[in-house]
């Protein structure tokens, strides 16, 4: 072989290390972007959906003949799917990505309110599919009936869609 073809070889194989490179760094920024774009963040509103519930004064935790709220504190009487709802929704936008049924257990009685009830009927087909989480909490809480507070537990079980 002539040394102006080897040459020629080494010269032309650089030029192919350094296209391969520049393709593999550009998959690399292209996976990058990708995995930006689609991060999970279904953890953060169902905290989001809990903090709402259980810090909101216009929502079914109790407040007092001053107007402070007692967060951890819910009112029995308050704690209808009506007051939840008006609660919730914010002056813009909406919170229609989370939907819950929440159930209140305090002197053997029982009571169980949902949050956009009909998404989350719909809602639970998706989570077996898993296009959807469901996640179930519960809390202890304390609960105000017409001027005493006993002790219950308040069961959360929110789904919300992928995305």
């Amino acid at each position: 072989m002539k040394k102006g073809q080897e040459s020629f070889t080494m010269v032309y194989f650089i030029v192919k290390v350094f296209v391969i490179l520049g393709i593999a760094t550009a998959l690399g920024f292209l996976i990058q972007y990708f995995f930006s774009m689609s991060i999970d963040t279904t953890s953060l509103r169902s905290e989001l959906f809990l903090q709402r519930l259980l810090n909101n004064p216009n929502g079914v935790i109790y407040v007092d003949d001053l107007g402070t709220g007692w967060p951890g504190t819910i009112a029995w009487e308050k704690f209808t799917s009506a007051q939840l709802e008006a609660s919730m929704q914010p002056a813009e936008g909406n919170w229609d990505w989370v939907a819950a049924e929440l159930e209140l257990s305090s002197r053997g009685q029982r009571k169980t309110i949902y949050y956009n009830k009909e998404k989350y009927v719909s809602w639970q087909r998706m989570v077996a599919q898993s296009d959807a989480v469901s996640s179930v909490r519960e809390f202890p809480v304390q609960v105000q009936y017409a001027g005493t507070e006993q002790s219950g537990m308040l069961k959360i079980h929110m789904i919300t869609p992928r995305g």
